[in-house]
């Protein structure tokens, strides 16, 4: 067998090397060619298979004939035929196929919300009125031993339940007889619209109904992309990050705004939201359209809220979610501020919000002092303290000259910003500014401590 060195071309998509004699069935290649075609040895292409655009490396999209190949994801379509194998051409679009049944899927997935995806592990994975079994979805019917276990009419089928038949006629609707059997009626098979319904599509070989609103489609279905979808139960049967809701897969919300009028957005829902307290139960009250929780102290709360005021704060992505008198902080609804003498006891100021503040050194941390409500770093000489900080009763705090060069609620005291205040109007109802500390104010004698 002779081999020259001479440019090899393609003959039916595989590279020919022209310098190979060889015989058919006859061995004349070395091994690491893929067999002998019309007198010649040649190699196989060195392609990669795919279903999805996301089966292909970087710079590669899956082509219609299941190939991955060089270049971008085509934009345009006039027929299916021209988009990857998990999609169809829709208004000159080529789009992510959006199963109706199981018929549409690969043997070993199903339809869920619209997608195809793998088998089933648990009963929450199922449509309603379904159960996880053997890894497949299946209709809850009742399990047997006997054909006695069963309702009249049904027979005991390997374990379960089912209607016996000698015809289409036997069976409900949606069903027809197969090997005596009552089993789903598969859709329609099409080769082009002309072969479906006046209200269906042809796609992938399959009649699928069109629609415009979920009024239109089965008991169980919603419209999606304008084809009669199974709707969602669970949150599990949605691509991430969407959740299911309504029987829909949808983006979570992140305000109000995005829900319609009279729902609010909480954790990422839109929820209808209350109008009085008496739709929010005992032991809540309502405050800016959401039912909050009374309460005395934070452990009566649920995780991540804290008790302000009386109320449970709940999460918030605006101040339009919270009561009068209040910002959302932190994605918690917090007592707007200015300076800590306006927030409840135990809380200080921050970012025009009360939050809670330091009780205690150890609350601070190793090297931490608390001081009015807030950690300070130790020091015992102002050397210690970083730049523009002074050292004041044993905390490095901010240095001063005079009181406007401190931070709103704090005081420039022996040329350092210590909390306190300038006027009675930093200070709550009922209390007075004396020597940059609220305290509570009098009318007559007889309001004050003994001996003043």
């Amino acid at each position: 067998m002779r081999h020259l060195a001479i440019a090899s071309f393609l003959l039916m998509g595989f590279v020919v090397l022209p310098g190979c004699i060889c015989i058919p069935d006859n061995h004349d290649c070395y091994d690491d060619y893929y067999g002998c075609c019309d007198g010649d040895c040649y190699t196989p292409p060195d392609y990669t298979y795919c279903f999805d655009h996301s089966d292909c490396p970087s710079g590669l999209y899956c082509a219609s004939n299941g190939i991955c190949t060089g270049g971008t994801k085509p934009s345009y379509c006039i027929q299916t035929s021209e988009c990857a194998p998990s999609e169809f051409c829709r208004d000159n679009l080529c789009v992510p196929v959006r199963c109706q049944s199981d018929y549409d899927c690969a043997k070993d997935q199903r339809c869920l919300a619209g997608n195809c995806t793998a088998g089933c592990t648990l009963d929450a994975e199922c449509l309603a009125g379904e159960r996880c079994r053997d890894g497949s979805c299946t209709p809850i019917t009742v399990l047997c031993q006997a054909k006695s276990d069963c309702n009249s009419g049904e027979d005991c089928i390997n374990g379960i339940c089912g209607r016996i038949c000698t015809s289409s006629t036997n069976c409900p609707s949606g069903y027809q007889c197969s090997d005596h059997v009552c089993v789903v009626i598969p859709p329609p098979t099409c080769a082009t619209a002309a072969d479906c319904q006046p209200d269906s599509a042809c796609v992938n070989g399959i009649c699928r109904a069109n629609c415009f609103d979920d009024a239109q489609c089965a008991s169980g279905r919603v419209c999606d992309a304008s084809l009669c979808i199974p709707g969602c139960t669970a949150d599990s049967q949605c691509p991430a990050p969407k959740i299911c809701q309504a029987a829909h897969c949808v983006n979570p919300c992140t305000s109000s705004a995005e829900c319609g009028s009279g729902k609010i957005c909480q954790s990422g829902r839109c929820q209808e939201g209350c109008t009085t307290d008496a739709q929010c139960g005992t032991g809540n009250v309502c405050r800016a359209s959401i039912c909050r929780r009374l309460c005395a102290a934070d452990g009566e709360c649920a995780a991540g809220q804290y008790c302000q005021d009386g109320i449970c704060g709940a999460p918030c992505t605006a101040a339009t979610e919270c009561a009068s008198g209040d910002v959302c902080q932190d994605g918690h609804c917090r007592l707007a501020c200015q300076i800590d003498t306006q927030c409840p006891s135990g809380n200080i100021c921050e970012g025009g919000a009360c939050v809670k503040g330091c009780d205690t050194n150890e609350s601070c941390g190793a090297s931490k002092l608390c001081l009015s409500g807030r950690c300070y770093a130790v020091c015992t000489a102002d050397t210690e303290c970083g730049s523009g900080q002074v050292c004041r009763q044993g905390a490095c705090v901010a240095g001063c000259a005079t009181s406007d060069q401190c931070p709103a609620g704090q005081i420039c005291q022996d040329g350092g910003c210590v909390t306190g205040c300038m006027d009675s109007t930093q200070c709550p109802s009922g209390q007075v500014c004396r020597a940059g500390k609220c305290e509570v104010g009098c009318v007559t004698s007889a309001q004050c401590p003994a001996g003043q």
